[in-house]
């Protein structure tokens, strides 16, 4: 058996303070539109029961948060059944929605209002015998009467019980001119004009029906015409919204709920958070699809509290350097880093909204993930941000190796295999967003440095190709080692000759290697220019041969040495 709820009067004391939003109707949430079609009442009298039953519609479509089908109940069935009164013709709002409580309301096809003009009043008593059909039959659980006194109040009460029935007095020539009387309307939510509040209504009045904003007035608001208001109540004591019969809409199977944000929270239409819903307690009052993170819950003075984000560096650089985590009030909150602690010193967790980390200085380039949870008394949600620990993020930044052909050497297991003197062109490449400059590039001992230029460095690796490269450069996090890359000796090399300096200006060396043979005769250096026009030929060979540039012009040039049939390739520079 339904638990009836008392039916006194609620006096609602709320400061000036709340912040409650410019537009809300529930004719159109997140694109979604909870209110059936306007029915016309065809006469003066049943204004009430249309309100009532209208009302009973809504809190049905919002509770299970659903919109189609749309639920559309039987006013004569009410109206017929004394529930306005014990005089026919009197109505009013509580009966009606007392009545809905105790006995539940029939869907229209079960006993159709009429559909001429007028004839509304033969049905004030005397026609069950009219009724096609007893199922399914919605029952609520409980109404309250509420006394309101300011348009934020009553803009409050709409968000918090959904759509509020309430008969306004001598209201009808104010609305509709003519002869004054009393009338009762929905209310569904409201916009804020550039002088007034203008109310959304669904309106059942004769030979016009609709949903349409009214302020009331240039000089009165709805506070002026003695409005008495009423709300359904969704659930109480266990006891919800309910239907009974074996022909129940699917609306009530279950209750539906939303992250179309994806910001954590849920939005489920009005009351407690449904059971099955794995969100927070607090409902998300602005759940927009594309919105992304935005708008989450109204705080207790109606003020819209952002999605929890964090906000903090992307680069950390120092120790000390801080994440803060923007929380809603009523939640616990904790964070931890990851992975793994050893790159931090402690603490690596905590349990406030401010964390401070301190990284350790040797490890340079690390991603890590700062994670905070936050926890009510329904749930835990998690919320992460990616960092980078001490400069340029170490996968976003690489050394690429080119041979004097453009060739790039073979590696294993990201190791350079070089070919002894054999000169080849470092690069540092650095793609991620902390910028770098100034290198400084420490090589082995064996090596020959040609020159640098900017993140790149010429080397010849003489008999010795492998080797240890250290890389330094000024950083978004100060002057820093930022790679460490090891080669190794090559196989296949074939190498016979070395060029340098490389570039050159007056004049550059062909060193040959111990493996050539300097007695044979099947050997022939070619120098040719970008527009391949021979520049030089030599044959017969020092252990070392220097070439003469002063009247070549700047630009690249091809070395071609064929020996024992076979041709090895050099490039050379040339800038004066």
């Amino acid at each position: 058996m339904k638990k009836f709820i008392t039916t006194s009067l609620i006096f609602l004391f709320w400061i000036s303070l709340f912040a409650q939003p410019d537009d809300f109707t529930w004719n159109d949430r997140f694109g979604k539109d909870y209110i059936s079609v306007p029915k016309d009442q065809r006469c003066s009298g049943p204004c009430n029961v249309f309100a009532a039953i209208a009302g009973i519609e809504a809190a049905v479509q919002i509770y299970f948060n659903k919109t189609a089908p749309l639920i559309d109940l039987a006013e004569r069935y009410c109206y017929s059944m004394y529930c306005s009164g014990n005089t026919p013709g009197e109505t009013n709002i509580d009966s009606t929605l007392y009545f809905a409580m105790a006995n539940g309301i029939v869907k229209e096809s079960c006993m159709p209002y009429p559909s001429v003009p007028g004839q509304g009043q033969g049905y004030y008593y005397g026609d069950y015998e009219d009724l096609l059909c007893s199922d399914p039959i919605v029952t609520i659980p409980g109404y309250q009467e509420i006394a309101l006194n300011t348009n934020q109040e009553l803009q409050r009460a709409i968000i918090d019980h959904g759509p509020i029935p309430v008969l306004l007095k001598n209201v009808s020539s104010t609305l509709y001119g003519g002869e004054n009387g009393h009338h009762a309307v929905l209310l569904l939510g409201w916009q804020t004009g550039a002088s007034e509040i203008e109310w959304h209504i669904k309106d059942s009045w004769p030979g016009a029906p609709a949903t349409w904003y009214t302020g009331f007035g240039s000089n009165t608001d709805i506070f002026d015409f003695s409005p008495h208001f009423c709300y359904i109540i969704h659930k109480s004591e266990g006891d919800e919204i309910d239907c009974s019969g074996d022909n129940c809409s699917s609306i009530f199977n279950s209750r539906y709920y939303t992250d179309n944000d994806e910001d954590g929270f849920y939005y489920w239409g009005i009351g407690s958070k449904p059971d099955s819903c794995p969100g927070a307690c607090a409902m998300d009052f602005n759940d927009k699809p594309g919105e992304g993170n935005n708008i989450i819950c109204l705080d207790e003075n109606y003020n819209p509290q952002p999605a929890p984000t964090i906000s903090g560096p992307e680069y950390v650089c120092q120790s000390g350097d801080s994440f803060v985590l923007n929380v809603p009030s009523g939640f616990d909150v904790s964070w931890s880093l990851s992975p793994p602690l050893y790159y931090f010193y402690t603490p690596t967790s905590g349990t406030t909204a401010t964390a401070f980390v301190h990284p350790k200085p040797q490890y340079i380039g690390k991603q890590c993930t700062i994670t905070y949870t936050i926890s009510d008394d329904c749930t835990e949600l998690q919320y992460s941000k990616s960092f980078v620990i001490n400069g340029p993020r170490e996968d976003q930044v690489s050394i690429t190796v080119e041979d004097a052909y453009g060739g790039s050497p073979p590696s294993q297991y990201g190791i350079f295999l070089l070919c002894p003197y054999t000169t080849y062109y470092i690069y540092y490449n650095n793609n991620s967003n902390c910028s770098t400059s100034g290198y400084q590039w420490v090589l082995p001992s064996g090596w020959t440095k040609y020159y640098q230029y900017d993140n790149y460095v010429s080397i010849n690796t003489n008999s010795s190709p492998w080797g240890t490269v250290e890389v330094y450069a000024n950083t978004c996090c100060g002057y820093k080692k930022i790679k460490t890359q090891h080669f190794s000796s090559g196989y296949n090399c074939g190498g016979y000759y070395s060029v340098y300096p490389n570039p050159a200006s007056t004049e550059f060396t062909i060193k040959f290697s111990d493996k050539f043979d300097f007695e044979t005769e099947d050997a022939l250096l070619e120098i040719y220019d970008s527009f391949l026009n021979i520049k030089y030929i030599q044959k017969g060979f020092m252990k070392e041969n220097t070439i003469f540039t002063n009247d070549w012009k700047d630009g690249l040039y091809y070395i071609r040495l064929k020996y024992k049939g076979k041709y090895y390739y050099n490039k050379l520079r040339i800038s004066h």
